[in-house]
Parts: C-alpha cells; sequence; structure tokens
C-alpha cells in the first residue's frame, strides 16, 4: 500500500465515521425530541372525571348570567362546549397554566361539577368562593379554561372575565342563599 493509498483509505475512514456520526446524533436528537412531544402529551392527559367537570363549568359560563354572544363563530357558546375543542385548547396552553387548570378542574370535581344542573355548579362554585379565600385564585385558571373552550373571543391565558365570572357566581350563591 503506498502513502497516497494510506491517505485515501485514512480520508474514507472519516468520511464514513462522520456520516456514521452524523446518522447516530440524528437519531438521538429524534429519539430526544419524540421524548419531549410524548412527555408533554402525557402531561395534559387529563382523568375523564377531571375534563367532565370542566365541560360542566363550560355548559354553565356559556349560558349564565346570560348566553354569550357567538362573536362570528358557527354555532352557539354552549354548542361548543364540547370534549374535542377543550382538549384543543388544553393543548394550546403553557404547561404551567394547564397544571394549574388542572388544580381548579380537581376542585370542580369535588364539587361533583360534572353530575348537576347549572344552578347548581353555579351555586357550588359561589358557595367555593365565599367560604374559602383561595378557592377563587384555583378557580380562575380553569374557567378562563371554560370561557375559551366556548368561543375564541377569550384567551384561556388571561383571567380577568374569568374573574369577572366567578363574581357573578359567588352573587348568585349570596342571592339563592338568602
Amino acid at each position: 500500500m503506498t502513502h497516497d493509498d494510506e491517505r485515501r483509505l485514512s480520508r474514507e475512514l472519516s468520511r464514513r465515521r462522520f456520516v456514521r456520526c452524523s446518522v447516530v446524533l440524528a437519531g438521538t436528537a429524534a429519539l430526544a425530541v419524540g421524548g419531549v412531544c410524548v412527555a408533554e402529551a402525557a402531561e395534559f392527559s387529563w382523568p375523564d372525571d377531571d375534563l367532565g367537570a370542566v365541560l360542566a363549568l363550560c355548559r354553565a359560563v356559556a349560558t349564565a348570567p346570560a348566553p354569550l354572544p357567538s362573536f362570528g363563530e358557527e354555532g352557539t357558546p354552549l354548542s361548543r362546549a364540547t370534549r374535542d375543542r377543550l382538549e384543543q385548547r388544553l393543548g394550546s396552553l403553557a404547561a404551567a397554566r394547564r397544571a394549574q387548570a388542572q388544580q381548579g378542574a380537581r376542585v370542580l370535581r369535588e364539587l361533583d361539577a360534572a353530575g348537576v344542573d347549572k344552578a347548581r355548579v353555579i351555586a357550588g362554585l359561589g358557595r367555593r368562593i365565599q367560604g374559602d379565600s383561595g378557592a377563587k385564585r384555583l378557580l380562575t385558571p380553569v374557567t378562563a379554561l371554560a370561557l375559551s373552550t366556548v368561543t375564541t373571543h377569550f384567551d384561556a391565558a388571561a383571567d380577568a372575565s374569568a374573574e369577572l365570572w366567578l363574581d357573578f357566581a359567588k352573587h348568585y350563591h349570596l342571592r339563592v342563599a338568602g
């Protein structure tokens, strides 16, 4: 083997090694990114009971204290209170906001929101807010999520409209409780 042959062989090995390393690195990167995506998907996989409770809240915010306008979207806000639409909104939330909303969903589940009518959902929320100063903080993100589920006019990451609706629920409870 001549000196030129050795150099050419060395260069070929370097190219092969480069290509091999590139393939290995690309595969590793793809697995890492895929793992992050799987972790993100698993992170917002909520129990059916939580989703049911939030959907009950969606139906309540769509119609009380008065039916929300359509804001140019098809159908009524009540008709948009669907699991698919709720899951879309969940997927669009930042992980921290999703976690906050899930804490609120757990409070809704404790109130058995999924199994009662709209008036009882609202009164139950109002009673909880009236009796627990931290409850409004827990319920605000999930209420914002509910509002954004029934109409894109509201942002699931913004609290102002959700806080107003929760104030309505509190006053509704006080009025009903008498």
